[in-house]
């Protein structure tokens, strides 16, 4: 009796299976499967699921094709795949003026409640 071969890339296509789940999402993107259920809870983008029972499984089609897009979209140009950062700005004028007057009146009532 011949075992059946768990790498997809070796098999037959008879024997290639239709869905995969969260290890084999992680084989196919070659990140943990912990990297995977994170980005799951966290709703970052990933391909399309679907729950079977209380089982959540990916068509093996669907998440190629997801794949390849988003490395379409990193060649297109001006397009970003990852979401942006914030960039810390420095503080507007009015706003360092603000914070020298609250220090200033701050260091006007310790100075006042010294000298009582």
């Amino acid at each position: 009796m011949k075992a059946k071969s768990n790498n997809a890339s070796t098999a037959s296509p008879e024997e290639t299976p239709i869905t995969i789940d969260v290890f084999g999402l992680a084989r196919l993107l070659s990140i943990s499967p912990g990297t995977v259920r994170n980005r799951l809870s966290r709703g970052a983008p990933m391909p399309a699921s679907i729950l079977i029972g209380s089982r959540r499984v990916w068509l093996r089609s669907t998440a190629i094709e997801w794949l390849l897009a988003r490395e379409d979209a990193a060649h297109t140009p001006g397009a970003d795949s990852r979401p942006t950062r914030q960039v810390a700005r420095a503080p507007k004028q009015a706003t360092i003026e603000r914070r020298r007057q609250m220090l200033t009146a701050l260091e006007q009532r310790s100075g006042a409640h010294q000298g009582q």
